[in-house]
């Protein structure tokens, strides 16, 4: 029953992608800076940069919304809460991460940036577990127990946060909300397992995530006061299948369904502007995996993916907020005012094939991936008085050929390199005939990279790769000042980014609890954007020149310390130049210049943890750690203020120094 189980946990291994990097649950969550949560280990690691206070994952240069987030191989709108606060899945769930910033396999698609996948933890199938654990964050339980003993078992876990309750007390006014964002969250998983005598097994699994914000900017400017309000919500249920064949080839059945619910309510002055969509989202995974001698093997697969949307909003048509808007932080976002209402469908169907070839020093993996995309937007034009309402519908064939191999120059020595074509459709909310358009069509994207992997012993590995990434069709802002009906958006932006990364990683025998861990990462590169009518390309908001990580754990008996210290060049921002006075009223207008030709000052930060373990006995265990955020009690600027005629500016800095006491029981 022994092999039962462990097909359970690993099931049909995918080939490491290029670029991946992988981190089990326990070492991400033991690193110092995360505060006990795995899945923040995910923004140090080689190819994802900082993407300022908040959550945002920033691969390779990617706008967030271009990079895929999966639990299980379910995508999810976000991984985390607020501006990063907590992520969606409580680390007792956390069984490994896999991070890639690009050129990902042929398996997934849908994104023009980075890919990060979350596997979750199966329950235990011959002992009940508990977990419990609480901080000054949040606390949480999981319970975990047979049915079946050996055959089948469940778990159930769920977290409540109360960071909102003390935190925001801590925070510059002017920035809550704007910058950073404390919610009440909340975050429940359910799980029923089984193992067949055929080694087969199943998983069905149900996830729930929300939370809830709201924040006020006070200011003496009455059109400076702010206010805003927002919500996510999202749930999904799937059931995972796996098997093997008599023919010793591996199966996946996987469908799933869900509901996103995303609300936001701003108010700028007397501005007000709401922003609400509703939405089922369902798909299916399936796939065969067979051996082709020789270490060979054939995967042939369709992955599919749908959203049914309700999209309402009303007020600036500015908001949200989309790269390159010059926005002066704290002030009032510029635009027409209008309304809409809407619904819009996309459903992608994607099968695809990959080989793996085995050859004496040469591993070479072809794959296609052929996406039939389906779009449609209830009204092609905005709502006219004694004119019926048309839709719009586009279908089209979208054709990813993606290529990966590895040379061995030697054991301890490889070439690498990989290329792939992607694609993603637009964001339904952008599909309305108000303040977007009805007819955009997919973003695509061509994705390089090539280097060098030594593993230097047993101990130590490291990378050296260059990367390349273009993309066309990015949906932008339309630049004539007043916009043809139902053409506010383009598929016209282009993007680039490109650079070389260097990463050393110290990974020692696991089993030693004493062991040494560490990497150290270096990263230069360049992110540029090519907006619709312009002639030259300029940086984006997403360009980081220079990003360095470093982190180190080791263990000590019953003690662990584990430190971290990150750099990264600041962020571009467009200057103001110089200020004029609207005629009528004397109000004071920004004249910007050309835009992101400024930068914020480079972003430095030491964070420092020591963990204790209690042995209890009888397996049980407490673990108490202190997190320590910030040591050296740097205040690194966040974003630029202005004053309110436009004159002055300062910079307004990041959180304080924090210390996060936690404890967690195990038995």
């Amino acid at each position: 029953m022994e092999s039962s189980t462990q097909v359970l946990v690993q099931g049909l291994r995918p080939r490491h992608s290029t670029t991946e990097t992988r981190l089990t649950g326990d070492e991400a969550r033991r690193g110092a800076g995360t505060q006990d949560d795995a899945i923040k280990a995910v923004q140090s690691l080689p190819g994802f940069g900082r993407g300022g206070p908040g959550s945002e994952l920033i691969a390779w240069g990617a706008a967030p919304s271009e990079t895929r987030t999966l639990i299980d191989g379910v995508e999810v709108p976000t991984l985390y809460h607020g501006s990063g606060i907590r992520s969606v899945v409580p680390s007792e769930l956390v069984a490994g991460l896999h991070a890639t910033p690009g050129a990902y396999d042929a398996r997934f698609g849908r994104g023009v940036g980075g890919l990060v996948e979350v596997e979750t933890r199966t329950p235990d199938f011959f002992e009940r577990r508990l977990v419990l654990s609480a901080d000054l964050l949040d606390s949480s339980a999981r319970v975990s127990a047979p049915l079946v003993e050996g055959v089948s078992a469940a778990s159930a876990s769920g977290r409540l946060g109360y960071v909102d309750r003390w935190l925001p007390a801590l925070i510059d006014p002017k920035l809550r909300g704007s910058l950073y964002v404390v919610p009440a969250y909340w975050d429940a998983e359910g799980e029923v397992a089984r193992v067949f005598r055929d080694g087969a097994s199943l998983r069905c699994t149900l996830l729930a995530s929300a939370d809830a914000s709201e924040s006020s900017t006070p200011s003496s400017d009455p059109a400076r006061v702010r206010a805003e309000q927002r919500t996510l919500r999202f749930g999904r249920a799937s059931a995972n299948y796996r098997g093997s064949l008599v023919d010793g080839a591996e199966t996946q059945l996987m469908p799933f369904v869900g509901w996103d619910t995303t609300t936001q309510r701003s108010r700028a002055g007397a501005a007000l502007t709401s922003i609400a969509v509703s939405a089922l989202r369902y798909g299916l995974r399936a796939g065969v995996r067979m051996p082709l001698g020789q270490g060979s093997t054939l995967e042939l697969g369709v992955d599919g993916s749908g959203i049914s949307a309700d999209v309402s909003r009303s007020g600036s048509l500015a908001i949200p907020r989309r790269e390159g808007d010059p926005w002066p932080f704290g002030s009032a976002p510029a635009g027409v005012l209008a309304s809409d209402t809407f619904h819009a469908n996309e459903l992608e169907m994607a099968p695809y094939a990959a080989a793996q070839l085995e050859f004496e020093r040469l591993s070479i993996v072809p794959a296609v991936r052929v996406d039939t995309a389906l779009m449609e937007a209830s009204r092609g034009q905005p709502t006219r008085a004694g004119v019926p309402d048309v839709g719009v519908s586009t279908i089209e064939a979208l054709f990813e050929p993606r290529l990966s191999a590895q040379f061995r120059l030697s054991k301890r020595a490889s070439l690498v390199s990989a290329l792939g074509r992607y694609h993603q459709l637009p964001n339904v909310a952008d599909l309305g005939a108000v303040a977007g358009n009805p007819e955009l069509g997919p973003a695509s994207a061509w994705h390089f990279v090539a280097g060098e992997r030594v593993d230097f012993g047993r101990a130590v590995r490291g990378e050296l790769r260059a990367f390349y990434r273009s993309v066309d069709a990015l949906t932008t802002r339309n630049p004539e000042p007043f916009p043809s009906a139902a053409q506010a958006l383009l598929a016209q932006g282009r993007a680039r980014s490109f650079g070389t990364e260097l990463s050393v990683r110290l990974r020692t025998d696991r089993r030693d609890a004493d062991a040494l861990e560490g990497f150290i990462s270096v990263s230069l590169s360049r992110s540029e954007r090519l907006d619709a009518s312009a002639a030259r390309y300029r940086l984006s908001d997403w360009d980081s020149p220079m990003a360095l990580n470093a982190a180190l754990q080791r263990g000590f008996g019953a003690w662990r310390i584990s430190g971290r210290a990150r750099f990264a060049s600041g962020t571009p921002r467009t200057p103001i130049i110089d200020v004029l006075h609207d005629a009528s009223d004397g109000t004071p207008v920004p004249l910007f210049g050309p835009v992101n030709t400024r930068r914020l000052p480079a972003f430095f930060e030491l964070d420092l943890r020591v963990d204790r373990r209690f042995a209890l006995g009888a397996g049980s265990a407490v673990i108490a750690y202190l997190d320590l955020v910030n040591v050296t009690l740097r205040q690194n600027a966040e974003e630029v203020v202005y004053s309110s005629d436009f004159r002055s500016r300062a910079f307004v800095t990041g959180l304080p120094p924090l210390a996060i006491l936690g404890v967690r029981l195990e038995r």
